[in-house]
């Protein structure tokens, strides 16, 4: 059973701002795992670990970011582009 807790945060104005600092560069880091998976020579590449090899370095060396929010917006992607792609599989939109 899955349940989901709304709860409110009281931050500070500094605080806000590293969270929402943190947030653009979790989105960015995501962006550049599926601009390389997805890229114009029609590579479609969604293996986690082909993705890891790849964009890991460069997204440490670009951002604040942990090491965990590194993984956590490659595995989330690698499954955006993995929907993708089966979406493509079965002539739908994508």
């Amino acid at each position: 059973m899955r349940r989901t807790v709304k709860i409110r945060l009281d931050l500070g104005q500094n605080q806000r701002e590293l969270l929402q600092k943190t947030i653009e560069q979790f989105k960015q880091a995501c962006q550049k795992v599926v601009d390389y998976g997805w890229n114009k020579d029609g590579l479609k590449t969604y293996q986690k670990n082909k993705l890891h090899k790849a964009t890991y370095d460069k997204i440490r060396e670009d951002t604040d970011l942990p090491a965990n929010l590194v993984i956590r917006a490659r595995d989330r992607a690698s499954e955006a582009i993995k929907g993708c792609v089966e979406k493509l599989k079965k002539g739908e939109r994508s």
